[in-house]
């Protein structure tokens, strides 16, 4: 709604509230993504998140009080584009901003840790997992650098970086289904084997309750036997009873 709206004005101050919306609304976006890889991948160093975290709640406060945003010093006017289906779209003419390297490093930062925290869950042994975040991650990133480009003015077109990130969700939702799914099943098999578990505890106890039974039946007639057979035994020959 954001870019939409970035897309659709015609006054530079109208433009400027929609493209700090829009950048701090991707700053936020991105915090969530780095938390969601740190814990998919059950990598989480808690200080050095904190640390990427303040570099885009940094940006963001620069976003907000500067007076053209993060990217911009100033902006002198809006120039319309043309996109390939006809739609006319908005896009500002302005000085960059010096402090637009800092949303670089925040990036940049971000994704080393992204990408190490694939290698590291690859590296546990849950190679599908992390192939399939990293595939995810791969093509956020790449839509994010498409849109640094474009700001620094190398092309004119539809900013990615948001379809990036939709791409990302749908591609780990649909993971996180199958591994949902998966435990599911698991659990399953895990209910099943305790109650086949039970029925053989059950089944070996009437066994050997059985086994007990019986022999302690033999036991018993075999004393009976002999105590009965005793007293002719005795008369015959006391040695031997």
């Amino acid at each position: 709604m954001a870019l939409i709206a970035k897309y659709k004005v015609t006054d530079v101050e109208d433009y400027i509230n929609a493209r700090k919306l829009a950048s701090s609304l991707g700053f936020l976006f991105t915090i969530a993504c780095v938390w969601f890889v740190a814990l998919y991948t059950r990598f989480k160093p808690v200080r050095l998140l904190l640390a990427l975290n303040n570099l885009y709640l940094i940006c963001i406060l620069i976003n907000e009080v500067s007076p053209t945003g993060i990217l911009y010093s100033n902006i002198r006017r809006l120039s319309s584009i043309s996109l390939p289906w006809g739609e006319p779209i908005t896009h500002p003419e302005g000085t960059l901003n010096p402090l637009f390297g800092l949303q670089f490093l925040a990036i940049i930062s971000n994704v080393v840790f992204a990408f190490y925290a694939c290698y590291r869950q690859y590296q546990r042994g849950e190679k599908q997992a992390a192939l399939i975040l990293a595939l995810s991650l791969a093509i956020f990133v790449g839509t994010v650098q498409y849109d640094r480009l474009m700001d620094l003015g190398v092309f004119k077109s539809l900013y990615l970086s948001e379809y990036g990130f939709l791409s990302f969700v749908v591609i780990m939702s649909l993971r996180l289904t199958k591994e949902l799914m998966q435990a599911v099943k698991l659990r399953e098999q895990l209910i099943e084997s305790e109650r086949l578990r039970k029925i053989a505890v059950e089944l070996e106890r009437n066994r050997l309750a059985r086994d007990l039974h019986d022999s302690v039946s033999q036991t018993l007639f075999t004393v009976a036997t002999i105590a009965e057979a005793l007293p002719r035994v005795w008369k015959r020959n006391p040695e031997t009873a």
